[in-house]
């Protein structure tokens, strides 16, 4: 009985400390004026809420994209908020969704040549149509990932 108890403390222990973290980033954002810097929080709280709020963590995510049209580096500080959106929507196997935003990121980094976040991409949309059973895409863009190593 005394573990139990102690089981359920700890689990609303560590449940009430990650809502006071995503508070605490909530407020910080909130406080903030820089673009980027807006941006990147409302990234790990959108992350933070994915679990156990959808309709605001989707909320958080749009906002990182509005603040990151004003940013210097616009088009770079898009594509991050567009991995972010991929990998919240890959998360809760939203497959089609998860795609156009990782294609869209895909697009800018190459545009860019950042070759290393292209390779990165590539493999998420190889895994992404693997799931999505188009084995030909996968196929293609695993390649593309293993010529690069």
């Amino acid at each position: 009985m005394t573990r139990l108890f102690f089981l359920l403390f700890l689990i609303i222990s560590f449940k009430t400390h990650s809502q006071s973290s995503t508070k605490e980033l909530i407020d910080s954002a909130n406080s903030i004026s820089d673009h980027q810097k807006k941006t990147e929080l409302f990234r790990k709280i959108a992350l933070r809420l994915q679990n156990s709020d959808w309709d605001r963590a989707i909320k958080y995510i749009e906002l990182a994209e509005t603040e990151a049209k004003n940013t210097e580096e616009s088009e770079l500080t898009l594509a991050g908020v567009y991995i972010t959106a991929g990998k919240m929507y890959a998360s809760k196997e939203v497959l089609d969704i998860a795609l156009q935003y990782y294609l869209k990121a895909y697009e800018i980094y190459k545009i860019n040549n950042n070759i290393e976040e292209v390779t990165k991409l590539e493999n998420n949309l190889a895994i992404i149509y693997s799931q999505g059973k188009d084995k030909e895409k996968a196929l293609e863009y695993f390649l593309n990932v293993y010529e690069y190593q």
